[in-house]
């Protein structure tokens, strides 16, 4: 997939790529650019309740500016100050998505992350990595079949109907390396790996 991010100045970048582009971070500051300009978010939203919403630009410092913005988003859309609120909070938040996803394909270019969909079986490696390994025997279709490796997935339960009623025992959940699923009685299985509770 081609990335959308890019270390590129902005007069090497094309319209589509700087709309891409255009809200990104600085010193953990969001800021807008395009080609006449380079500037910070909440600056350039200063400058623009001066000029259309007739701001006298008092904020005393970034805490108060941003309670205002707060205060100017719960009015909606129908002021200039509502409208300037949700434009400042789109500049951040673009900027914001920006930067975590110039991380990522930072990362994808240096060979650093897998290549995307993973196939099917590496998935599935994945999942048993985190399951215990055991052998041992199951009962179908009239006979004992042994297994030398499946993967515990819990305690599971069953029945066997007898003369004066059923007989419940416990079993064992375990999936066997080509996929099959069996139901081993509880003792009928050797765990190959320690129990690892994961306390501290």
């Amino acid at each position: 997939m081609e990335r959308l991010t890019s270390n590129k100045k902005v007069q090497e970048m094309g319209m589509f790529e700087l709309a891409h582009n255009s809200c990104y971070e600085k010193d953990g500051k969001a800021r807008y650019r395009d080609y006449d300009l380079d500037i910070d978010a909440k600056e350039l939203t200063r400058k623009l309740l001066k000029d259309y919403a007739d701001s006298d630009d008092s904020f005393t410092d970034d805490e108060d500016f941003d309670d205002w913005m707060m205060d100017y988003l719960q009015s909606g859309m129908d002021s200039m100050e509502g409208l300037l609120a949700l434009f400042y909070r789109n500049l951040w938040a673009m900027a914001d998505l920006h930067q975590r996803l110039k991380h990522y394909e930072d990362l994808e270019d240096q060979g650093k992350l897998p290549e995307l969909p993973l196939p099917e079986d590496t998935l599935m490696m994945g999942m048993r990595e985190k399951l215990r390994k055991c052998k041992g025997r199951y009962w179908f279709q009239g006979h004992w079949n042994e297994f030398g490796l499946g993967y515990f997935h819990k305690w599971g339960g069953n029945f066997e109907e007898f003369e004066n009623g059923a007989g419940n025992y416990s079993t064992a959940i375990v999936e066997l390396p080509n996929g099959k699923v069996v139901m081993p009685v509880a003792d009928d299985i050797v765990f190959l790996n320690p129990f690892e509770s994961g306390l501290g």
